[in-house]
């Protein structure tokens, strides 16, 4: 999936269903424009992933693998920032200084109880 500014590019990232598991997915090639770091494109982008990753469905899991080079490039902190846990850390995996993380989140549709319950609130 892709967001674009007009004609340009701004991020786009591949989502890929785990092959053995049903409601998982991998995002994979996670890539911010430079010029729109901290602009909320980051976040924009990872809110659709974790529409389409629940689809139709009630729950989905999204994993996120990345290392220290590309959380640079993305926005450092911005994927615990948008709920996702780190549940793994290898230091020098890719080399001295660029580690290996790797990041995941439940996600659940709220039930019509639920979002009345919200409305509540």
């Amino acid at each position: 999936m892709e967001l674009r500014d007009g004609k340009v590019l701004a991020a786009f990232a591949l989502l890929c269903r785990d092959t053995n598991s049903e409601q998982s997915y991998d995002a994979r090639a996670l890539c911010i424009e430079p010029s729109y770091l901290g602009t909320g494109v980051a976040e924009a982008l990872l809110e659709r992933l974790e529409v389409e990753a629940l689809g139709s469905g009630s729950s989905a899991i999204v994993r996120i693998e990345t290392s220290s080079r590309k959380e640079r490039a993305t926005g450092v902190g911005i994927l615990a920032s948008c709920g996702f846990a780190l549940i793994g850390h290898i230091p020098d995996f890719y080399s001295p200084g660029d580690d290996f993380f790797m990041y995941a989140k439940h996600l659940k549709r709220a039930s019509e109880s639920e979002k009345g319950r919200e409305g509540e609130a």
